[in-house]
């Protein structure tokens, strides 16, 4: 069983000193875009998509291999019980418009209740809740913009709080010179208490961004970096990774990442994954290992529909996964 209310989930996120935090719903520093978490968590540069749209709300501005619409399902295992479900859609409409919604719960198992004597009064559980929806279009070529507004809800046991955020994106996207890039303000959102008379804490902001490289055109070898940081708790992360892509035949690619993740007042994790891209959806995946921790898992599966409503025409920004003549991104 464990003991201490969700101590165990805010030490995956910060050291072990740094367990005491200054902001509310700690969930929100977990990126759950199991793409980029292979590659050390990138996601503000490397999100695409559906499954990106919790990392940059510009994401839902690219259509992975022109279809105009997808669907993510995720699944984030933190262990100790811990685990997080998320699900999200994208949607095109025509060529300067793109839609999306998204929800995440996580829920932190039973949790321990106990007397000022440490006497054991039974359990009592805990979980966030976090519901959005986006809106992203393309400005130039290859560039996009994006926005989202999203409700966060979370309960203790009795007590329950809840307000609103809002993200901020922008990515960028020119494969004939190698170069990504995406910059993101996550989490500008109102102050919040958990139970009557408690202090209110505010939603964890973070400001993300970072570019990523083709060093190596075939097989490709991608390089990318990113920086986060969180400035309400003075945390600042760098994350580096690789990715390197294969074509299996016509109709499948594979990718495989490694990367990490440390920096200031942030825990140190390595990560690797992989993904299966294939022409009606992919499978991704990504372990992290937390030295003294338990190691996190992370799956998604990802599933197109429909074809590009500008295919007749050359589309304003490249179509996020559309097929190259070499690894079909």
């Amino acid at each position: 069983m464990k003991n201490g209310l969700l101590f165990l989930f805010v030490a995956l996120v910060c050291r072990p000193a740094q367990a005491a935090t200054d902001t509310a719903a700690a969930f929100l520093k977990i990126e759950p875009d199991a793409y980029s978490a292979g590659s050390g968590g990138q996601g503000a540069t490397l999100g695409r998509g559906a499954a990106g749209l919790a990392c940059n709300p510009a994401s839902a501005a690219w259509r992975r291999r022109g279809r105009e619409m997808d669907v993510a399902l995720a699944h984030l295992e933190w262990g100790a019980g811990i685990r997080e479900e998320s699900v999200a859609w994208t949607g095109a409409f025509g060529s300067k418009r793109a839609f999306g919604v998204e929800a995440r719960v996580v829920n932190y198992g039973d949790l321990d209740r106990r007397d000022s004597d440490g006497v054991g009064e039974g359990s009592f559980g805990a979980r966030s809740v976090a519901v959005g929806a986006v809106f992203a279009r393309p400005f130039f070529t290859g560039l996009a913009a994006g926005v989202a507004g999203r409700f966060l809800w979370e309960q203790i046991d009795v007590h329950s709080g809840a307000t609103f955020a809002a993200d901020l994106g922008l990515q960028g996207d020119y494969p004939k010179h190698g170069i990504r890039f995406g910059a993101a303000a996550r989490n500008l959102g109102l102050a919040y208490s958990l139970a009557p008379g408690a202090p209110a804490k505010g939603v964890p902001i973070q400001l993300a961004a970072g570019a990523s490289v083709r060093i190596m055109p075939d097989p490709e070898l991608w390089l990318a970096g990113e920086f986060n940081e969180q400035p309400v708790e003075h945390r600042l992360a760098t994350s580096l990774g690789a990715e390197w892509t294969r074509a299996l035949g016509r109709e499948f690619v594979l990718r495989l990442r490694v990367g990490g993740q440390a920096g200031s007042r942030v825990a140190t994790m390595p990560s690797a994954g992989f993904t299966l891209d294939a022409s009606f959806g992919a499978l991704d995946y990504a372990f992290l290992y937390r030295p003294g921790f338990s190691s996190a898992h992370r799956a998604a599966i990802t599933v197109l529909f429909g074809a590009n409503p500008a295919a007749s025409a050359p589309p304003p920004i490249r179509p996020a996964g559309s097929p190259s003549k070499k690894t079909g991104r």
